[in-house]
């Protein structure tokens, strides 16, 4: 890291400038991550100023943003504390005396449609001892969107049990309307009587005609 009195950077998201980088109908958050030697220099540097300015393809204004940042504070018997409990792992390299400050410089912002954004240009308004800087540009999902797209295999696996769910019920319901269809119709076909061949109709058509009749006449009685 250095104490260097240079306190801006320029970093250009784009190797074309035809070429869009973000959507207009999106909304968008940066972060600015700085990875900080916790050194007494930082320390009593104090609150300190980044600013933000994204800019088009003519180095024209778009967007800009000012936050306060200051490193955590921890107090004199607390870093010695911290420090004497982290000694071999120091000593041995497997440790770092860094911070991570973290600063959200905007947090709702969209491109434009005719000057669209290209670059971005950070300045601080103090000296800092920096390890490494990174700016982030994210997108902002907001509701189902956002557990899409940060949890995709919990929402995933929850879409995909519903649907099964669904159609295991769906079948349920269209089998038991089956069933009873057919049911019903096996029902009507047994109730229903047989109707006759042609060959028995003619068999009944060439059988003799029988009558029966009862004999009421009385004949003559004898003694």
């Amino acid at each position: 890291y250095t104490s260097a009195t240079n306190t801006s950077a320029y970093i250009g998201f784009v190797k074309k400038p035809n070429y869009r980088f973000l959507s207009t109908s999106q909304a968008y958050t940066v972060t600015l991550d700085l990875h900080v030697p916790t050194s007494e220099y930082n320390e009593k540097l104090g609150n300190f100023m980044i600013s933000l300015d994204m800019l088009d393809a003519k180095a024209g204004l778009v967007y800009h943003a000012a936050r306060t940042a200051i490193l955590p504070y921890r107090s004199t018997a607390v870093r010695h504390l911290r420090t004497a409990v982290r000694a071999i792992p120091l000593a041995l390299g497997l440790l770092e005396e860094t911070t991570v400050l973290r600063v959200e410089l905007a947090n709702d912002l969209y491109d434009r449609m005719y000057s669209p954004i290209v670059a971005a240009r950070l300045a601080l308004s103090q000296p800092l001892q920096v390890y490494s800087a990174t700016l982030t540009v994210a997108a902002r999902f907001d509701g189902l969107r956002y557990w899409m797209y940060y949890w995709r295999t919990p929402v995933a696996s929850l879409f995909i049990s519903i649907a099964t769910m669904w159609q295991i019920v769906l079948m349920g319901v269209a089998w038991s309307v089956l069933e009873a269809y057919t049911s019903r119709s096996t029902t009507s076909t047994q109730h229903t009587p047989a109707a006759p061949t042609p060959h028995q109709v003619r068999a009944d058509a060439d059988a003799p005609a029988t009558f029966a009749m009862d004999d009421h006449s009385g004949g003559d009685k004898t003694d």
